[in-house]
């Protein structure tokens, strides 16, 4: 299949998932995979986000295991790392004590500005902004995308020398592509 759309001139991208999750649980797509395919494969976008989870809160995607997950597929710089799109997420999350989920731009903003005396913090650890506040008897922590926590991504994909995807376009703020 590949050859049929390399002769048409397309160019053939996997989505794959990360080879590890948090607490080093292994993931569906390792070494193996990623070396079977690149001889044949233009690029792979690599799911670097969704770290955390609502039983689990915590940041979408810290940059020591964003850096981890690259170099687990491919330890050494070259051709088959070069393929790799680092995956950012252009979401957020909004954890509660009972769950929470997903926050697009617009809700992210409408937070902010309902919660005005909150500060946001730089989570040096993880590269990602938080802040925490409370609603209706619950206590809220949200991380979202800042053009900071953009920026030091674009920077590791520089260092690593890989390219980056993003999920998903429209769902962030628009300033985010004042970076690209």
């Amino acid at each position: 299949m590949a050859d049929v759309l390399h002769k048409e001139k397309m160019k053939i991208i996997l989505v794959i998932p990360p080879p590890f999750y948090a607490g080093e649980k292994l993931g569906a797509f390792n070494k193996h995979d990623f070396e079977l395919l690149a001889p044949v494969l233009d690029g792979f976008s690599l799911m670097t986000y969704d770290y955390s989870s609502h039983g689990r809160p915590g940041p979408n995607a810290p940059l020591e295991w964003m850096k981890d997950c690259v170099l687990t597929l491919s330890p050494e710089k070259g051709k088959q790392r070069s393929k790799i799109l680092l995956g950012l997420n252009f979401y957020g999350q909004d954890f509660t004590s009972g769950g929470g989920g997903p926050i697009l731009g617009s809700r992210y903003v409408e937070l902010l500005t309902k919660h005005k005396t909150e500060k946001l913090v730089w989570e040096e650890a993880v590269g990602e902004h938080s802040f925490s506040f409370s609603a209706a008897g619950s206590n809220h922590i949200v991380f979202y995308p800042t053009l900071k926590s953009i920026q030091v991504r674009l920077d590791l994909a520089r260092e690593l020398e890989v390219g980056i995807s993003i999920w998903e376009i429209g769902q962030g703020l628009d300033y985010f592509y004042d970076l690209l």
